[in-house]
């Protein structure tokens, strides 16, 4: 069956550009992810309570975490702000559970944990979520159908055409020639 309504190309064009993009984007972090690790991360204070946010890429991994602090005695609130820092690659996650994990899942290099603990102030809480980065790699699917679809649409090279005068192609001992 046909689609009712028939979407205009520049629609397709703009979806597989992105596309395009955001798989770029997943390899130059992946290949950048085995020379060095990057960790992006936010810090936030108030009413008790300490949210630190990080998203972090080492060794072909993505992390997302989140760390929660609540401390009875913080009374003032602010932020730090967003910081970037650089390291040694290391692996995010370890396969042993830790008493303090109340959900601990792994499977094909996804990776989900969830814990707390308590601490002298108060009590901790954690969230970790690390996604594998070839999880960009069907980010490229769109873009090669419609290169794909382009090539059939506009075809290749330049028309050709045999000169006038000419009857056909002969072959003389090893060479290809043209017969007059």
């Amino acid at each position: 069956m046909r689609w009712a309504w028939k979407h205009p190309r520049w629609i397709t064009r703009i979806l597989c550009l992105f596309s395009l993009l955001v798989f770029a984007s997943g390899v130059t972090i992946w290949v950048r992810s085995y020379l060095v690790l990057d960790n992006i991360n936010r810090r936030t204070w108030g009413a008790g309570k300490v949210d630190f946010y990080s998203v972090d890429s080492s060794r072909g991994e993505l992390a997302v975490n989140r760390f929660t602090l609540i401390d009875d005695s913080r009374i003032e609130a602010g932020e730090f702000g967003w910081e970037h820092s650089r390291g040694n690659p290391t692996a995010f996650h370890s396969d042993s559970i830790s008493p303090n994990d109340r959900f601990n899942m792994s499977l094909g290099g996804f990776h989900l944990r969830y814990g707390d603990y308590a601490a002298d102030h108060g009590r901790n809480t954690f969230l970790s979520l690390v996604l594998p980065l070839w999880l960009f790699f069907p980010f490229a699917v769109p873009p090669a159908i419609w290169l794909r679809n382009h090539r059939k649409r506009k075809g290749r090279g330049f028309p050709w055409r045999r000169p006038k005068g000419t009857s056909g192609i002969s072959v003389i001992g090893w060479r290809w020639c043209w017969r007059s």
